[in-house]
């Protein structure tokens, strides 16, 4: 199968915690989901997969940077990407979902 691009988001990781979440994707669309590339495009990041755990600069999460691509798949994953930037310089990410 073929994944159809779906929706595109740019956010700014600034210094508080989060992420997407549910309300990004219209009901139509979550149905559709199927993984959603996550490009960094400016400064250092930290990303948490669980949910629960929030990232913090210089100690919890996995540290990502620019020109960093990665994919989360699934929806319930894509709800639980929690993202903070690392330095004093907010980072910009792209989200390219996709879906059938």
């Amino acid at each position: 199968m073929i994944a159809k691009h779906i929706s595109r988001e740019q956010k700014t990781i600034d210094n508080t915690a989060g992420g997407l979440g549910p309300t990004a994707l219209s009901d139509s669309d979550r149905r559709r989901h199927i993984y959603t590339r996550v490009q960094i495009q400016t400064a250092q990041v930290r990303a948490t997969y669980d949910g629960s755990t929030a990232p913090v600069a210089s100690t919890t999460g996995e540290l990502t940077g620019p020109g960093t691509v990665f994919n989360v798949w699934g929806i319930d994953n894509r709800d639980k990407l929690k993202m903070i930037r690392e330095t004093a310089t907010s980072g910009l990410a792209i989200f390219n979902d996709f879906g059938s």
